[in-house]
């Protein structure tokens, strides 16, 4: 698993294809929620706000979005 200090790295060290997708997620997120913190958890950039909010991950055919088991 490749180790990313944070989001900004782990996107760019993403295809070419998958970085607007990130880009675009994370724009959103934080138009949404701008007070949510960024990190890299278990290698993926993850947003807390008022515990685990949401994580992105590119992979080699699809962008994913988690919802964190604090939001339900």
């Amino acid at each position: 698993m490749n180790k990313f200090k944070d989001v900004d790295t782990y996107i760019a060290n993403q295809a070419e294809e998958a970085r607007p997708k990130l880009k675009e997620l994370r724009k959103l997120i934080k138009a949404t929620i701008p007070q949510a913190a960024e990190k890299i958890w278990y290698g993926v950039p993850f947003f807390d706000y008022h515990g685990e909010l949401v994580g992105l991950a590119a992979y080699k055919k699809h962008v994913s979005l988690g919802i964190g088991a604090d939001v339900l």
